[in-house]
Formats: C-alpha cells, sequence, structure tokens
C-alpha cells in the first residue's frame, strides 16, 4: 500500500497505537547540531548495527510503524502523484493558521549532511540507504529522499527548515542533480506545474513556505563529515580534524598531517608546509566566509538576503560564524522543549572578534534530534501525555535525510521502520481522531523565531547575551557577556 493511497482513517488509526504505547517506550536522547547522531560517539551507520536492528519492534507485536508491503520509493511513484492528499478534501492535514488547541508549536529541520554529497560512505552501510532508484547508492538517493520529506510535509501542512550543508548548495546546482528529476518534478503536487531544474524546484520549496537554511560542519566535527570549509588553520591541535598531536599521526615543523579515523581507508598524508595558511587538507575547499568561501557559495546559489537562519558544529561557531547581517538565527542541539521565559536566547559568537571584524550576536533555539523511536516517543509523550504548553514554548525538532532513507528502507518489523514518516503524521493530529485542532503547528525556525518579536537581530546594549562555554563537549551557552563600553 503506497502513501498516496493511505486512507485517513488507517493514518489516523495508525497514530492513535502509537501514542497510545508510549506508556510501553523509554524516554531518552539529546542532539547537538552537527553531531546529533554521535551523542555516544558512534554516528549512525558507523558499525555494523542499523537502526533498529533488533528483533523488537514498536508496540507488544511485530506490526511495525507503517506496516504495510510498501515504503517510499518502492517504485517510480513520488509521493502524491496523483491529485489525492490525505483527507477529504484538496487542502492538507493542518494547513491553516488557526491556533493549536493545546497550544503547541514548534520547528522540525532538516539536515542535508555533507557526507550524503561527498560519497564518504564510511558513514553508511550502502546496502541501507540505496533508495528509489536500482543503481548503487550515491548522491541521488539521498537528493530524492530530501524531496520526498518535503512533499510528505507539504501532505499534513507542516513548514519545514530545510538546512542544506554546502555540497547540498552546490550539488542542487549542477546537472547531475537535475538528472534526478527525470525530466521534470510536479510541484506542489497536483498543481501541473513541472520544476525541470533542482534549483527551480528548491525555490519553489521556498515559495511553499519552507525555510532555505544552512547546515556547516566544519573541522571539528566527526572527520568524515567535514564539508571543506573553515577559518581555522589546519594545523590548529585544538580540534578533532586538523593536525593531532595525540594520535598516530603528529604535526611536525616539517610537515602536517591530517588523521583519518583507524578503520577508514583514508591513510595519513604529508603536507607540503604547515607554515601557510589554511588550504592544504585534501578536502578542504575554503574558508568559511571571504573570497572563495563558504557563504559566497551559499549567495550565488541560493541569492543574497536568501538565509536568515543556520546550524553548525558549536566548536566551529566562534571561527566559522558568517557576519552576514540577514544571518540572525540560530538552533544547537539542547532538549526538545524551548521555555518561553528563557527563550529565544541572545548569543555572542567570537566576543573577543578574533575572526570577525565585531561579535556575531544572534537569536537562538535548541532542538532535540529524533532519530529513532526513542526520541519519537519523546515527542508523542510531551504532546499528548502532559498539560497544554505553557505560552512561548517552541519544540525543536531535527532529523537528517540520512534518518529519513534509512526509516524508509528499515525492515518492516525493525523499531525505526517508517518512524519519520510517523513523526509528521502524528504532529498534524496526535490523537490519531482526525481532529487537527489539536496538532502541533510546524513553521520555520525564523518564522517562530519573528513570531516571538525576535525581528532584528539581539542589541548588545539592550539584551542579556551569552556566549559558549569552550570548556564543555557540548553546546552550552552560559557565560554572560557584558555589554560594550559604548553602551549609555
Amino acid at each position: 500500500m503506497s502513501l498516496k493511497a493511505c486512507p485517513r482513517t488507517m493514518a489516523r488509526t495508525l497514530w492513535l497505537t502509537l501514542a497510545l504505547m508510549t506508556l510501553l517506550m523509554n524516554v531518552a536522547g539529546n542532539g547537538a547540531c552537527g553531531t546529533e547522531s554521535d551523542d555516544d560517539d558512534t554516528a549512525i551507520g558507523d558499525d555494523d548495527t542499523a537502526i533498529g536492528d533488533d528483533d523488537t519492534a514498536i508496540g507488544d507485536d511485530d506490526t511495525a510503524i507503517g506496516d504495510d508491503d510498501a515504503t517510499i520509493g518502492d517504485d517510480d511513484t513520488t509521493i502524491g502523484d496523483d491529485d489525492a492528499t490525505i483527507g477529504d478534501d484538496d487542502t492538507p492535514i493542518g494547513d491553516d493558521d488557526t491556533p493549536p488547541k493545546k497550544g503547541w508549536i514548534g520547528f522540525v529541520l532538516i539536515h542535508c549532511d555533507p557526507q550524503d554529497i561527498l560519497q564518504q560512505h564510511d558513514n553508511f552501510e550502502p546496502e541501507n540507504f540505496n533508495y528509489h532508484s536500482e543503481d548503487p547508492f550515491n548522491s541521488a538517493d539521498m537528493w530524492r529522499g530530501l524531496m520526498d520529506v518535503v512533499d510528505l510535509a507539504d501532505l499534513y501542512g507542516h513548514k519545514l527548515t530545510l538546512q542544506l550543508s554546502p555540497p547540498y548548495v552546490e550539488y542542487i546546482a549542477g546537472a547531475e542533480c537535475d538528472t534526478t528529476l527525470d525530466g521534470g518534478r510536479e510541484y506542489p503536487v497536483g498543481s501541473g506545474t513541472i520544476r525541470d531544474t533542482c534549483r527551480s524546484l528548491v525555490f519553489a520549496w521556498e515559495a511553499a513556505g519552507h525555510e532555505l537554511s544552512i547546515h556547516h560542519h566544519g573541522v571539528h566535527h566527526d572527520p568524515l563529515k567535514f564539508d571543506g570549509y573553515t577559518n581555522l588553520p589546519i594545523w590548529d591541535t585544538s580540534g578533532k580534524r586538523p593536525c593531532l598531536s595525540n594520535g598516530d599521526c603528529t604535526c611536525e615543523e616539517t610537515g602536517c598531517f591530517w588523521c583519518a579515523p583507524p578503520e577508514s581507508p583514508l591513510i595519513c598524508t604529508d603536507y607540503e608546509d604547515p607554515a601557510t595558511a589554511v588550504g592544504y587538507d585534501p578536502e578542504w575547499r575554503g574558508p568559511a566566509h571571504g573570497p572563495g568561501g563558504m557563504w559566497e557559495l551559499v549567495e550565488n546559489v541560493l541569492g543574497e538576503h536568501t538565509v536568515t537562519s543556520l546550524c553548525m558544529n558549536h566548536q566551529d561557531e566562534v571561527s566559522d560564524m558568517p557576519p552576514d547581517p540577514d544571518v540572525i538565527y540560530t538552533t544547537q542541539g539542547g532538549g526538545l522543549e524551548n521555555d518561553g521565559t528563557r527563550f529565544p536566547l541572545c548569543v555572542v559568537h567570537d566576543p573577543q572578534a578574533a575572526y570577525h571584524v565585531e561579535p556575531k550576536y544572534v537569536w537562538f533555539y535548541q532542538h532535540e534530534l529524533i532519530s529513532g523511536p526513542t526520541q519519537f516517543e519523546e515527542v508523542m509523550s510531551t504532546v499528548t501525555g502532559g498539560p497544554p504548553a505553557t505560552p512561548g514554548t517552541v519544540l525543536g525538532m531535527v532529523f537528517h535525510v540520512s534518518d529519513f532513507v534509512e526509516s524508509e528502507l528499515a525492515p518492516e518489523d525493525a523499531p525505526a521502520s517508517g518512524v519519520h514518516r510517523a513523526l509528521l503524521a502524528f504532529l498534524a493530529d496526535p490523537n490519531g481522531d482526525g481532529d487537527t485542532s489539536d496538532r502541533v503547528r510546524i513553521d520555520t525556525l525564523s518564522n517562530l523565531m519573528k513570531a516571538a518579536g525576535k525581528t532584528n537581530a539581539p542589541s548588545p546594549c539592550a539584551d542579556t547575551c551569552f556566549a559558549l562555554d569552550t570548556t564543555l563537549d557540548e553546546a552550552s551557552y552560559t557565560i554572560p557577556i557584558p555589554p560594550p563600553s559604548e553602551c549609555p
């Protein structure tokens, strides 16, 4: 049974069953931006155990989420390839501005990681990600997964925050991506409008209300997930990626080395001259900002004044945060709920102006990774198992394109099977009874910031702001920053 043919009653029954099962599941898991899959230092697919690779399915029987004989992409039919939407008319579930009955609002980030496009297969078991194609796993599989996520969100009336890594930005501007459209893709589904390039499709997503945002993996990220851009010199010994001085490779006066993980086929590489600025890492592409840099790529492809938000590994925020005045919203792992009495939080990046002309002030919401059923259960428990949301509370959620693809391809009896499809459906109808007035209203990160009154960058003279505590491994913005001396 394909998604597009799934009747409302079956969807309601499934989500109601899932809600009732919340009492049977454990609640756990936070995720940090850029390292969400690494809470225990093991990324999804970094070993031989796939998500849900056990014999326990969600619930008391062998039925997994979305237990039918077809996953999205089992044939050449994409989500919603006809004029039917979920429901009795042409209005997607929850697609209006009516305040939700229980007051829950939130954002869903889609992290489009660089390794999806750069083909760094050490992070994946390729057989688990061969999506929507008979060809071997490649970049197109992840791109097709992203297209299906957006179509699925549209069916439920959700506005996603699409956080594209630089390799995704470059990919959507190229001919290789355009070939995945097979001559054109209808968007919005049922509109009859055909998008014949990936770039035009992405701009159509933006016009439909989804946000185009950026996701950066700097040098401090998992070594095989670096996107190639940094303002740090590659011989900096403070991070995991550049020139480790405490591992098998060392940085010496006559040569600088990059260390790949021991299990990687990549070997340590000798560099010519560690004394000449950044640029010798084999995957280095340019600075985070400046000529030939990450932000120049973003503006060339997506346009100037398009991007207002981003997320990156917290250890790289000080050096790599773009000075672009349009970018005033950020998010980072830390938890599911943003209490309106504390968030949005004013955060200061590079308070000493070591990498910028002046410190960068932004507004911040935290989020939690929803990588599988355990985190999904936490969302359900929060929304249906407790009191209504307090005023100003915002839920922050994120999952990766790779998470979605893996959950779609997981065996039907695996706990992770279809879990992200189920999440989006649950948020539209938490009780599974067809009453969408109790839905969680999902809007973009920037829109929710504006709704909270944060329409401009923080004022260092008027707002109480905090900086990253660099002594901690997690993203903790607890160091108070006094107002500049020139403040009245």
